[in-house]
């Protein structure tokens, strides 16, 4: 099934996760074609994606890893992050990668240039699903869907604050382009404040 999307920098192809069926598909948006690529070495998955100018990454949450790929689809290497990482979030400058924690209070940072894990941060929540990096590349968000919360990180801080929601699950989000404001959805009550 369809999951999670990424466009490329240059916005001329989405990427599509296919959960549960081991691939990715790359929907070329002006021609209206698209590629499919086998990952069988994700089973159960993949579910988060981001794409660069020069490469994908996608989630093998069943695996605890992160998949480089070139723009092929082609594996380029496995990095190992925290417990079933869901969601992926790009640094504006392309230059970091974070890696959401399912099931553990961590976010791994992952060096794209080296394909390496820079570091990892402890979070006050009990894991993360989803993230978006701020318009402006100065902020991260972080949907902690167990704890029904919203984190905010900023570059300097390791937390600028943690803000409870009043949903049962706060599940997904999008970051407004100019806008700085902060949707939160939750499918238990078809809300999005």
């Amino acid at each position: 099934q369809p999951l999670d999307l990424a466009l490329s920098p240059d916005t001329k192809t989405l990427y599509v996760t296919n959960s549960g069926a081991s691939s990715l598909t790359a929907l070329d948006l002006a021609a209206g074609t698209t590629r499919r690529f086998y990952l069988p070495q994700v089973r159960g998955g993949p579910y988060g994606v981001a794409a660069t100018r020069t490469g994908l990454y996608v989630t093998d949450l069943n695996n605890s890893r992160v998949l480089a790929l070139d723009l092929s689809g082609k594996e380029v290497t496995r990095i190992a992050v925290g417990a079933q990482p869901r969601s992926l979030a790009l640094s504006r400058d392309q230059r970091r990668l974070y890696a959401t924690s399912l099931t553990r209070n961590q976010l791994t940072v992952i060096e794209t240039a080296r394909n390496r894990v820079a570091r990892s941060i402890q979070l006050p929540v009990s894991g993360t699903f989803a993230a978006a990096v701020s318009p402006d590349g100065r902020r991260l968000y972080l949907t902690a869907h167990q704890d029904s919360a919203v984190v905010k990180r900023s570059r300097s801080n390791t937390y600028v604050e943690f803000v409870r929601s009043n949903w049962s699950l706060a599940d997904t989000y999008v970051v407004g382009s100019e806008l700085a404001y902060v949707v939160v959805t939750d499918y238990d009550r078809n809300l999005s404040p």
